[in-house]
């Protein structure tokens, strides 16, 4: 972790910010950019683990920081649940999440995870620091139509992945086992030689998953099993909105 603060001059001290980035460079312009404007800015390394995140977190509090920044790409699954795990740790921060990934539901659902504002990492100085500036008074950063309105679309992919995840937990020990060797290539003649059973008996199995899945081919069903995989990757609970 790295302390940077620029003279600002005639301004009004400001808050210390946490910046956490998962890429260096990009955390290194937004620290340098915020330093020019009179932020004092801890720069902590991405935490990969909750012992960095507590440490993280107790430090935060040891400077005093009302905001946080998170730079990241949300299109990694993991990384969603990620922002979760530092929002929850360090629920004294107002954050706010940079990302490259296009406005999508997963932006609603750094949101349900108490995340201020999401914003693109194309925006300019200028507005960063408005928004950084109005976190830290306690104002709202983000249009409440369109908050609203990423959250609810969130929600709706919510209920589809509860649907999967239901229909997935429906599948017999030897119907998951099926599915997850055709997701990693096997053939059906291959799986039914590695299980000692006809390929009679393995294609009724895939009937099965098929049936279960509500999909109509081989390849729905193992992108059914990659999105579900995804779901365990990214699930935790939400806050209340």
């Amino acid at each position: 972790m790295t302390m940077t603060s620029a003279n600002p001059g005639p301004e009004p001290r400001r808050t210390p910010v946490g910046l956490f980035a998962d890429q260096y460079l990009v955390g290194q312009a937004v620290r340098t950019a915020l330093a020019t404007r009179g932020f004092p800015v801890a720069n902590y390394r991405w935490p990969t683990g909750p012992r960095q995140l507590r440490e993280a977190a107790a430090h935060l509090v040891q400077i005093e920081a009302v905001v946080g920044v998170l730079l990241c790409d949300l299109d990694r699954p993991e990384r969603l649940a990620e922002v979760a795990d530092m929002v929850e740790t360090a629920d004294s921060v107002r954050w706010l999440l940079l990302t490259n990934a296009p406005e999508s539901p997963r932006w609603g659902a750094a949101l349900t995870h108490g995340v201020l504002a999401v914003m693109p990492t194309s925006t300019g100085l200028d507005d960063l620091v408005v928004a950084v500036s109005s976190a830290a008074a306690g104002g709202t950063v983000m249009d409440e139509t369109v908050r609203r309105r990423l959250v609810r679309e969130w929600r709706e992919v919510e209920e589809d992945e509860r649907r999967l995840v239901a229909r997935m937990d429906s599948l017999t020990a030897r119907e998951l086992n099926v599915l997850s060797l055709l997701y990693d290539g096997r053939s059906v003649r291959g799986i039914a030689e590695m299980a000692g059973v006809s390929e009679a008996t393995v294609r009724s199995q895939v009937k099965a998953v098929l049936r279960k899945l509500e999909v109509n081919s081989q390849l729905a069903a193992v992108a059914a099993y990659r999105r579900a995989k995804d779901v365990a990757r990214t699930h935790r609970p939400a806050r209340n909105h």
